[in-house]
């Protein structure tokens, strides 16, 4: 949702020798003597029958004077067969394709690899038949090949670099980590999506949220409504031509809307625990996160039991996460409704 919306913006500036692009995903600045490019993005290419998914492709130049430095993440890919290899120690005697990822294990390779090779805390051997189509990277390990090996890209091996929590990244909890720590992103990113839509929309928000409690049974019935018109209208726009092309923008606005009540539901729930007559942006902004934190609580504390050593205690980490999603879900499609009622009242 956030790229469909950062790709409505686009401005270009050129004066003198000066020039400053910024592009759904691409920041650029640039004169005489100095150039810092940043490109980010998500693709999905498919060739051939196994689907291949770019993963946060970055492509950073930095250039100063005829000296310039480029790093290229855009081939930083992951087969659907394979994904990323954790811990483990990888043998590739066949035809490879895609990009070899491994976190703390060492990998060796003596067939061709259609990507490129990249080892965080381990080892790349390169044996005799060799053939990578792209780099060789590895960071916290070497590099050693032996007999006839074919690079096509760069080659590149930092033993002395230390990756931070690679130690956790690759330990049995790894899943239960990386749940946590989305979350905590989750949080934050709430937090900045809610400040703009408050310092924009602010009052329009706060109408929401007072009647998310007051008007229950309107929301439901709106809710309900939805839930039946919207598969009929998809249905019908999608055997049609010309409005398949409308479907995408039906489930943008959908999304937008979900999440909208979903942020004025977490101010009225957090005013029920802190509220203090004040409807300031910051006395808001806090009301919003206590609720997303009693909202989250469950999950949390359902992470954070899993990460304990103990079988019983894992479970009952699982039932409090699976209660705190369910919850979570519910909440979601409730603000749904509401912003459907609110946009009927006015």
């Amino acid at each position: 949702m956030l790229l469909a919306i950062f790709s409505i913006f686009r401005s270009y500036s050129d004066t003198g020798e000066n020039r400053f692009t910024l592009h759904p995903s691409l920041i650029e600045y640039s004169d005489k003597e100095n150039e810092l490019s940043i490109g980010f993005g998500l693709i999905d290419s498919s060739g051939d029958k196994t689907k291949t998914w770019e993963v946060f492709p970055v492509r950073i130049l930095l250039r100063s004077g005829n000296r310039r430095f480029y790093l290229g993440l855009n081939g930083l890919s992951l087969l659907t067969q394979s994904g990323i290899n954790i811990e483990k120690d990888m043998v590739i005697n066949k035809v490879y394709r895609g990009d070899v990822v491994s976190f703390g294990g060492d990998v060796t390779i003596s067939s061709t690899v259609q990507g490129s090779v990249w080892v965080f805390s381990g080892d790349v051997k390169l044996l005799n038949g060799a053939n990578i189509q792209g780099d060789v990277i590895a960071l916290g390990g070497n590099i050693s090949q032996s007999g006839y090996v074919v690079i096509r890209g760069n080659k590149n091996a930092i033993p002395q670099f230390s990756i931070p929590f690679i130690g956790l990244l690759t330990s049995a909890r790894s899943a239960a980590t990386l749940h946590f720590m989305l979350e905590i992103f989750g949080i934050v990113l709430f937090l900045l999506i809610l400040f703009v839509v408050l310092f924009f929309r602010q009052q329009n928000l706060l109408d929401t949220a007072s009647s998310v409690l007051s008007s229950w049974r309107g929301v439901l019935l709106y809710l309900l409504i939805a839930l039946i018109l919207i598969p009929v209208l998809i249905f019908f726009l999608y055997i049609s031509v010309i409005g398949v092309m409308v479907i995408p923008v039906i489930f943008l606005g959908i999304i937008i809307a979900a999440y909208y009540g979903f942020m004025a539901s977490m101010i009225r729930f957090g005013k029920v625990f802190f509220n203090k007559g004040n409807d300031s942006l910051p006395q808001t902004l806090l009301c919003g996160l206590i609720g997303l934190l009693v909202l989250k609580g469950p999950i949390l504390l359902g992470i954070f039991l899993s990460l304990l050593e103990s079988d019983i205690i894992g479970i009952i980490g699982s039932f409090l996460s699976y209660i705190g999603s369910i919850a979570f879900y519910v909440v979601f499609l409730y603000g749904f409704g509401a912003t459907l009622m609110q946009l009927r009242q006015r």
